[in-house]
């Protein structure tokens, strides 16, 4: 383990408030660490908590105790310093790399019920660089190459289209504030791609992908969210992946995704929200890829030739 080594951290008290509902994504928290960050308020993303003893869950090689870290040679991080910072909340599994066909991958493994920061779901993700500008041209963009071996996998009542479905895993995540935080989560995912896994037997054969979507600003479980069917990819397959998570004119924000040579294009909704009658626009853009939520069983994703660009324009 390489843990990543802060000094002169400022610890001030805070709040965090967790909203709990059937739909997995609502669980985004606020993610401070940015370039150039002074690193206040980072008590929750650096805390080293007493590991977790379970050992039907957790592994030696798995249980890290710094939360966030780097990785030396990293083939996942590009040139922005952001996505060298890996959020790694699974005491079954760490970060690691594998090499075949002259390939190097990142791989993102995952165990349900491994979480021991918080009582989130679990996963390894990194951050891309946020984008505070709003103006016509503002983006942020990662690209790259997705292999799925496994997603986590629940059997329940809920099609596979329902938010309240809760088979699957999210490999990739557009982020967006907007104007009135006291709306929904404070770091609220708009669009999130989830892996839910189709069987042959009892193996993982393939993949339905979905674009979970937010319908209005702050949405959540059944009257704010929705799941819309992209494609299916075949498991042990890699995939190009490209999400791009920007502004047009007029504030107007769009995430815009590719699957091998399919563009799945969406404008975010600027909804009247519940507070004031006000119209929530965004504010920000941003991305975090890698694996997160196993409700059941394990995910193993692979990431390669993982990209990232970005504009900013007042």
């Amino acid at each position: 383990m390489y843990s990543l080594k802060l000094s002169n951290l400022f610890r001030t008290g805070f709040l965090i408030l967790l909203v709990s509902t059937t739909s997995c994504s609502v669980e985004d928290e606020v993610n401070t660490l940015e370039e150039n960050s002074t690193y206040e308020n980072t008590e929750d993303l650096f805390s080293k908590r007493k590991p977790k003893s379970d050992d039907d869950v957790c592994t030696p090689e798995g249980n890290n105790t710094s939360r966030i870290y780097t990785f030396p040679n990293d083939v996942n991080k590009t040139t922005v310093w952001a996505t060298s910072q890996i959020d790694d909340r699974t005491c079954a599994y760490d970060y690691t790399q594998e090499t075949f066909n002259n390939l190097t991958y990142g791989v993102y493994k995952l165990k349900t019920n491994s979480n021991h920061f918080d009582n989130l779901q679990p996963r390894i993700e990194r951050p891309s660089r946020a984008v505070n500008t709003t103006g016509n041209g503002s983006y942020v963009l990662i690209s790259g190459y997705v292999t799925i071996r496994e997603a986590g996998h629940v059997s329940d009542q809920w099609p596979f289209d329902d938010v309240r479905n809760q088979s699957g895993s999210y490999f990739i995540q557009a982020k967006g504030k907007h104007t009135n935080p006291d709306i929904g989560s404070n770091d609220p995912a708009i669009c999130l791609l989830l892996a839910k896994p189709k069987f042959t037997g009892q193996n993982q054969t393939s993949f339905d992908i979905y674009r979970e979507e937010i319908t209005k600003r702050g949405g959540s479980g059944t009257t704010g969210r929705q799941m819309v069917f992209l494609t299916n990819i075949p498991a042990n397959t890699r995939k190009f992946v490209s999400m791009k998570n920007g502004f047009n004119a007029n504030n107007e924000q769009y995430v815009n995704i590719t699957i091998g040579d399919t563009d799945y294009n969406w404008i975010v909704p600027n909804s009247i929200g519940e507070v004031n009658g006000l119209n929530q626009v965004g504010t920000q853009a941003k991305i975090r890829f890698g694996a997160y939520r196993c409700k059941g069983g394990e995910a193993d994703i692979l990431w390669d030739t993982v990209n990232q660009s970005y504009n900013e324009v007042q």
